[in-house]
């Protein structure tokens, strides 16, 4: 994902009222919700924030960026946040799981806007409830990961191993995370991959399933439901390079769906269903300005879950217990080592091109699993082999001396023409972030 970041400007600016107050805690009740860096009734005067949020597309149809599509990032469901500023409809949250940096600044960006009705604070719930909700994944660790330092991982008395970091006061629960969208019965919704619940202590296990505690959205109550164990994670490995395995083969297999593809959603950071129509561009007008945005055929779905490149590789890392929190390609190559001459590359490993970043899938076959936008012709998430995506690059030892030599790299489109061309590529160690 490129760099492309909103000012958060004040409420004189705009004309509308903030709410000023006590920053306090709250939980995601929405199974997926955007986020933005202004609010939208500042960037669409014409609109209600209701068709705002409704309206935003997977993805702008420019590679300079503008309002057509401001959403930043996605939170999914159970997920926790701070909330510090309100509107009548809006609330400006702090997020844990994820952070960007600016240039130089070792400043982590964390603050974004939101619609306030995903929202539910954790205020308003019994105390006895609080032990039903998931640990908070937090990018805050007594030692935090820099360009010089590196994270250690610290286990707790919680039965699932917590890295990432997680924060909660229920230290004896039993937490899963879904690996494939559940469709609740209960609730009526559809979570996305992510999501994570708490089990019922009392019965773990009930006919193949995971019996858990699960919010209802229209009575603000905790009721019970069952997870099939397919759809959960197995098992949190506890070694890093376990744990690298189980990242690249969980992304294997969301490349591998048998009733369509996971779409590119810019900003995304969710898999709830899957696509397999054709898009389109669409032209139309925003605040008097022509715009532009990709579409799919029939999709009238709000809001749009998928993925972008950085926050597949984060939702699925955080999955797989991989301390991964980088909200963009340039805090990745912040944080994470570039491989050196004496080291391999191995399966895991990251591949990034001027605001873009891919996972090496395969060494020995030489294919890699992206994100990749439509711009290439794709919109969607894959796996590729060297050859269809760089022009003159067929193994990995040939990308390994293009980042030695700090080489030009040709990516071609899905046609096989040279769509754009890059000063450098870099190999990067997922390793390093342990």
């Amino acid at each position: 994902m490129k760099k492309r970041w909103y000012i958060l400007l004040t409420s004189s600016i705009f004309g509308f009222s903030m709410s000023a107050q006590t920053p306090y805690k709250a939980v995601v009740i929405a199974p997926v919700t955007d986020l933005v860096g202004t609010p939208l009734y500042s960037l669409y005067p014409g609109k209600s924030v209701e068709q705002s949020y409704a309206h935003l597309p997977v993805c702008e149809a420019k590679k300079v960026p503008g309002i057509t599509c401001p959403r930043i990032h996605q939170l999914i469901f159970n997920q926790q946040v701070t909330v510090h500023e309100t509107t009548a409809q809006e609330a400006l949250v702090e997020v844990s799981s994820v952070f960007y940096t600016v240039g130089s600044s070792p400043v982590k960006h964390t603050r974004y806007w939101m619609r306030k009705k995903d929202l539910h604070p954790l205020h308003a719930l019994a105390q006895n409830d609080l032990d039903k909700l998931p640990n908070n994944i937090t990018h805050m660790p007594e030692k935090m990961a820099s360009p010089t330092h590196k994270v250690e991982v610290k286990t707790t008395a919680h039965r699932q191993d917590p890295s990432p970091k997680q924060t909660n006061t229920n230290a004896e629960s039993i937490i899963i995370t879904l690996k494939a969208p559940f469709t609740d019965p209960v609730t009526k919704q559809i979570y996305s991959a992510g999501t994570q619940f708490v089990c019922n202590k009392n019965k773990k296990i009930w006919h193949r399933k995971h019996e858990v505690w699960v919010l209802d959205t229209r009575s603000k109550q905790f009721k019970k439901t069952y997870i099939p164990h397919k759809l959960v994670l197995a098992g949190q490995k506890r070694l890093p390079e376990q744990r690298i395995k189980q990242f690249v083969q969980l992304l294997r297999e969301w490349t591998q769906q048998r009733d369509g593809f996971i779409p590119y959603v810019w900003g995304g950071c969710s898999f709830v269903s899957t696509q397999n129509a054709s898009f389109k561009t669409v032209h139309t007008s925003i605040n008097a300005q022509p715009a532009t945005y990709f579409a799919f055929n029939n999709d009238t779905s709000a809001p749009k879950t998928g993925m972008d490149c950085a926050n597949m590789i984060v939702r699925a890392a955080q999955i797989c217990g991989i301390p991964f929190y980088y909200k963009n390609t340039a805090t990745i190559k912040r944080y994470l080592h570039p491989l050196k001459k004496n080291q391999h590359l191995q399966n895991g490993d990251l591949i990034i091109i001027n605001g873009h970043v891919m996972v090496v899938a395969s060494v020995a076959n030489n294919t890699f699993i992206e994100a990749c936008s439509y711009f290439t012709g794709y919109g969607k998430l894959h796996e590729q082999a060297l050859h269809k995506a760089f022009r003159g690059i067929r193994t990995y030892n040939d990308l390994i001396a293009v980042h030695h030599a700090k080489k030009r790299v040709a990516r071609l489109n899905k046609a096989g023409v040279v769509d754009t061309i890059f000063p450098d590529c870099t190999l990067l160690k997922i390793r390093s972030v342990f």
